[in-house]
């Protein structure tokens, strides 16, 4: 019981916080992906974050800070692997 409790403990606040979102850290109008974007639509702006359209020119991303371009290819390269390479259940 002490172990299922000890658990939820750790994974509670990992599973809390990996949804939220900061404002997006660009001038929405200098970035042509936050402008263009569609509400719902996950996406990466230009600085590389993973951001989230509340509507168009008004995104909520989840880094605060720019990534240099060699992540952002990695994480765009990650992503488009976990949806069309290995789909769910890939191990």
């Amino acid at each position: 019981m002490k172990l299922i409790f000890g658990l939820i403990l750790i994974w509670l606040p990992v599973l809390i916080c990996q949804n939220v979102y900061y404002d997006d850290p660009y001038d929405p109008e200098t970035d042509i992906y936050v402008q263009n974007c569609i509400p719902g639509q996950s996406f990466y702006n230009g600085c590389g974050n993973s951001c989230r359209c509340k509507a168009p020119g008004k995104a909520f991303c989840t880094l605060r800070a720019c990534v240099s371009a060699e992540m952002r290819e990695e994480f765009i390269r990650q992503d488009y692997e976990s949806k069309y390479i290995h789909p769910k259940g890939w191990k």
